[in-house]
């Protein structure tokens, strides 16, 4: 049979057509509305252009700063040096802990692809940085010193004996200023698609010429003390991060002119793939050994997504310097999770899904995070083992629980025991029972669950100018 593959031949090129819509893009920078002058609380960027906008590997933020510190309250300000390392460092993910909120507008409407609570992202954004596929990682953080890397990949303490640390703090500290790229994860439009910028999967074009002009909105921190940990408490030194230059690259698309005609004075509705998320947080009694929770009338999702962070979190008032274990999650203590979509379980049998701590579901959990992983980005298999994800990670510094509510390898949904698929065309409640191991929940946290869908997370009215999420009415 090889033989025959000899006479197969090939079509010619295809791309000497010249019908060819997309002909070619240029990079402008965009400067920011706002001025500062150490460290900004807001910065606002207006998005307009008589061309639509691509949002491929070069539409990104970029930053440039130092990092300074001061001995005393009356003395001046000056650059941390090679060596500062071993006595001050820094949270994971420190550009994004260190960032309230990331909004685009549309006039006056918010556009949002999840109901997540403020300050938690971060955190989940560092579990997702450190486990993130090699080639996605290097498309969105090019440089060394992008804050992508200040996060642990090797299941260790982020405290000051961390290797991963020490080489980080080594390279930003050593250098007078830094300067990065930065694409916050599944914010939109910059962040589309599961698997961003790989496998085919790429960002759609905004067509801004019909929608007039979008406005981006960075919420800081008041406090910068919230990233920096010294190693010698209440010694009186001060840090921050002194942000002097935050620029917006933008590639605008020049198109065939009987295309771009065509795409402005279009009436259909545009859909935009990426992720949409759907949290609930939950203050659990500590030592409580049961606990339920419920998604009201939602449509069937495609994966939970569970873990646990201290609960001044979720209030803003979480600080760096209170972690002493060094773990980004907090441990869960789940021994059995139970899970119903329309008051109908997905498994009558034994073992099930929600067996979290029998061997033959740490496996399917195991080649889940592998083939259909948490949120849809591709997770490096270096990085994720058996051992880590054991009992919900016990022995991991991301402790966590991920059910895969699809079919192997597919993205149709898992369908509960007595109902058919078309369930699946309704919208219904999604309830999750809860069992603790011995000692019940865990004290001084808040639990997170995360629902998610990873297919069309906005739709673009063309007629009406308008965006929509298909899974946030409700919310």
């Amino acid at each position: 049979m090889a033989s025959a593959a000899r006479f197969s031949f090939q079509d010619s090129p295809s791309w000497r057509k010249p019908d060819q819509h997309l002909l070619g893009s240029d990079f402008v920078v965009v400067e920011p509305k706002t001025k500062w002058d150490n460290f900004p609380t807001q910065v606002k960027f207006d998005l307009e252009s008589n061309r639509s906008f691509l949002f491929g590997p070069m539409t990104k933020f970029n930053l440039t700063g130092s990092f300074e510190k001061k001995e005393t309250e009356a003395g001046l300000w000056s650059s941390l040096v090679a060596g500062d390392e071993e006595n001050v460092m820094l949270a994971p993910n420190w550009l994004e802990m260190l960032t309230k909120e990331v909004a685009v507008f549309h006039g006056d409407y918010k556009i949002c692809t999840s109901n997540e609570a403020q300050h938690i992202s971060p955190h989940l954004n560092t579990f997702l940085l450190a486990n993130m596929e090699k080639l996605p990682k290097s498309l969105l953080c090019p440089q060394p010193e992008s804050p992508g890397y200040c996060v642990p990949t090797k299941n260790t303490a982020w405290n000051f004996d961390s290797q991963e640390w020490k080489e980080y703090g080594k390279l930003i500290f050593s250098q007078e200023s830094i300067n990065f790229d930065y694409t916050f994860l599944h914010v939109f439009p910059f962040y589309q698609n599961a698997e961003h910028l790989v496998n085919g999967n790429l960002p759609y074009a905004i067509p801004l010429p019909a929608l007039g002009k979008l406005e981006v909105v960075i919420t800081f921190k008041d406090d910068q003390d919230c990233i920096f940990k010294s190693k010698t408490a209440n010694d009186g030194v001060k840090y921050r991060f002194c942000l002097r230059k935050l620029q917006l690259c933008i590639e605008e698309a020049r198109l065939s002119s009987a295309y771009e005609k065509s795409l402005y004075s279009s009436k259909r509705v545009l859909p935009y793939h990426g992720v949409t998320k759907i949290m609930q947080a939950e203050h659990i009694s500590p030592s409580s050994l049961y606990h339920s929770i419920t998604f009201p009338k939602i449509p069937a999702p495609e994966g939970l997504f569970i873990f646990a962070l201290p609960k001044d979190v979720i209030g803003g008032t979480w600080k760096f310097d209170s972690v002493t274990d060094g773990k980004i999650f907090k441990p869960l203590n789940i021994h059995e999770l139970s899970v119903a979509y329309n008051n109908d379980s997905y498994a009558h049998k034994e073992p099930n899904m929600g067996m979290v701590e029998n061997n033959f579901m740490e496996i399917k959990s195991f080649i889940d995070h592998l083939t259909k992983p948490p949120f849809g980005m591709p997770l490096d298999p270096e990085k994720i083992s058996l051992a880590l994800l054991k009992s919900g990670g016990v022995n991991s510094i991301y402790p966590h629980i991920y059910i895969n509510l699809c079919n192997f390898a597919d993205q149709s949904r898992l369908v509960p025991v007595n109902q058919d698929a078309s369930v699946l065309s309704k919208e219904a409640n999604f309830d999750i029972s809860v069992k603790f191991g011995t000692g019940g929940a865990t004290d001084g946290v808040m639990y997170f669950f995360y629902l998610f869908y990873t297919d069309v997370n906005l739709m673009l009215d063309m007629k009406t100018k308008s965006f929509q999420s298909p899974y946030l009415i409700k919310y």
